[in-house]
């Protein structure tokens, strides 16, 4: 009886130090789930600050996509060199305009003032008045590069 109340309370330490054990294990892994947690918090924080980041830079390039263009059309103006505005009225051609003595004196010109208002004015066949045509003045050469 004695060597089975010995042999019982062998296996009760046993069992008892297996708990104790598993006790340890479990409260280190809970102590590992909470730090997982917490980094996990802090990841989902810089992500959101990520995305905000990235949202304001997208934003900031399409400004300043927004500003080269602009940019882009005012050296456009700038390469035409001397130019003057001429406000369409009801009839006018791109021909008619460029006969006018005023301008050109002459029809076959109509293709400066074409080239001069490509992706300035709609369509430069059917001309709308009120719309406002650049008109190129030439240098002294008589030349003129677009």
């Amino acid at each position: 009886l004695l060597a089975e109340l010995e042999r019982k309370a062998l296996a009760y330490d046993a069992i008892q130090g297996q708990i104790e054990y598993k006790d340890a294990l479990i409260s280190t892994l809970q102590d590992e789930r909470d730090e997982a947690r917490s980094i996990i918090a802090r990841q989902r924080k810089e992500m959101q600050a990520l995305t905000e980041a990235v949202a304001a830079q997208a934003a900031d390039l399409a400004a300043l996509a927004t500003e080269k263009e602009n940019l882009k059309k005012s050296l456009d103006l700038l390469r035409l060199g001397q130019y003057e505005y001429y406000e369409i009225k009801e009839g006018d051609t791109v021909e008619s305009i460029a006969a006018q003595p005023t301008v050109y004196g002459d029809a076959a010109r109509h293709v400066v003032i074409r080239q001069a208002n490509r992706g300035h004015v709609e369509t430069l066949d059917r001309l709308a008045p009120g719309e406002v045509l650049i008109i190129p003045r030439f240098p002294a050469s008589g030349r003129y590069e677009f």
